[in-house]
């Protein structure tokens, strides 16, 4: 018989706040049936999102982050093509964010002509100028704590994010345990010391 203070660990991870029965279905694609099997899903890499000096820094094909200025949006003159925003560094080097199938609304909102933010993604060299395709971050430089300098890579599966597991792995983090609905947090933190 299992002793009443590991219960919690082998509760359904929809007892994590934001996870409903929708997440729990797809994270039992993962294997993770409960708590405990997430706590063994373990990254199998890590991205590097520390700040790059300048566009001439980044490296091809790699994930950076870099603060830029927004110059101008280009809406695509068909369906089939991607809505662009040019941007430039402090230095005034070109980068120029892509967005396929985008919300021209939202991207207008999110980076305003003018203002500064800083970008994270996979950077590519096309055609002889810098682009990120999708950043996976846009924030204001004031908020720049919110883009890891080191991110676990997580398998996943299809309606699954690698944010969304970042985010649950850090619920369950011993220093978060207040996260969880039940209130059985003491218990689980004397068994992971």
């Amino acid at each position: 018989m299992r002793p009443s203070f590991l219960y919690p660990l082998f509760a359904s991870p929809s007892s994590v706040r934001g996870v409903g029965d929708k997440y729990a279905a797809l994270l039992e694609n993962l294997g993770i049936g409960k708590i405990i099997d997430l706590l063994w899903h373990l990254p199998y890499a890590v991205n590097d999102r520390r700040r790059a000096a300048s566009v001439h820094a980044l490296k091809n094909g790699e994930i950076n982050t870099v603060l830029i200025r927004v110059i101008e949006h280009i809406a695509p003159k068909s369906r089939k093509q991607p809505y662009q925003v040019l941007c430039e560094d402090e230095a005034g080097n070109e980068l120029t964010l892509v967005f396929f199938k985008a919300y021209p609304d939202s991207i207008r909102k999110n980076l305003p002509e003018g203002c500064e933010r800083l970008v994270s993604g996979k950077n590519e060299l096309f055609n002889g100028r810098w682009q990120m395709s999708h950043p996976d971050y846009i924030v204001a430089p004031e908020n720049g704590w919110q883009i890891p300098e080191i991110e676990p890579v997580y398998g996943l599966t299809a309606g699954i994010t690698n944010k969304f597991i970042c985010r649950l792995e850090s619920y369950i983090h011993p220093s978060n345990m207040e996260n969880m609905k039940e209130r059985e947090t003491e218990d689980i933190l004397q068994i992971l010391r």
